[in-house]
């Protein structure tokens, strides 16, 4: 409900005596917000330590077939954002993007720590977003 003060004013869980839930420690969160919680902390962690993200330069496409593609780049390090809307599996054709001159490079996912192949296609199986970037 937007402007909703009540809730925008409500206690932030955990700390306080009495309180089952603690987001401190991640006693008594649900699934989903535990998962919000480590997908924080890894983008945080990481942006820590991208020169990219503080200085680099934005380079983005026009979204298509509703995803959103933005990379920031500086000198070797390049980092992108995918940010896909699709609720079904779509393929993400990577030759719209080749002037960024990522092809056959492996790319790390942030989040997962995880290899992604910089190849012709990229397979984006659910909806949200990935953050990809190159190894350092």
């Amino acid at each position: 409900k937007p402007g909703d003060h009540g809730l925008i004013r409500t206690d932030f869980p955990g700390g306080w005596e009495g309180d089952s839930v603690d987001a401190f420690s991640g006693e008594g969160l649900r699934d989903d917000q535990r998962e919000m919680q480590d997908f924080s902390r890894a983008l945080l962690q990481f942006r820590k330590s991208s020169k990219a993200i503080h200085a680099g330069k934005t380079t983005h496409f026009a979204p298509k077939d509703e995803i959103y593609v933005l990379f920031r780049s500086m000198n070797e390090e390049t980092v992108v954002m995918i940010i896909n809307k699709n609720q079904e599996p779509i393929t993400l054709d990577l030759e719209r993007f080749n002037e960024m001159n990522l092809q056959e490079k492996t790319l790390t996912n942030v989040i997962t720590g995880g290899d992604v192949s910089w190849k012709d296609k990229l397979v984006l199986n659910s909806r949200g977003v990935l953050i990809l970037a190159t190894k350092k």
